[in-house]
């Protein structure tokens, strides 16, 4: 399962590139879909301050990046997919 197309609901050059969260539309080459949305840790830190947290539990499928750049974030995605299929090969056996 590869990754055929990522698509970009929010213009990435209208986003605060390390403390801002979108969402990405993912298409397959098998044609499957999925949503993800990614962060900055800069993100999670700022809304931590503003809502008095000491802790947040990371909700999936977020995924966590340095920087919103489409390299990064493609990189991250195929990374998680990996992982993913690498997970699911290891519990089929």
């Amino acid at each position: 399962m590869k990754i055929k197309k990522t698509i970009y609901p929010t213009d990435l050059s209208k986003v605060d590139k390390t403390m801002e969260n979108i969402d990405v539309f993912v298409e397959t080459e098998d044609g499957q879909y999925f949503t993800m949305t990614v962060c900055t840790p800069k993100f999670y830190e700022d809304y931590m301050n503003r809502e008095h947290l000491n802790f947040i539990s990371a909700g999936s499928p977020d995924i966590i990046v340095r920087e919103l750049t489409e390299e990064i974030i493609y990189s991250a995605l195929v990374l998680c997919q990996d992982l993913a299929q690498n997970k699911m090969r290891s519990s089929a056996s």
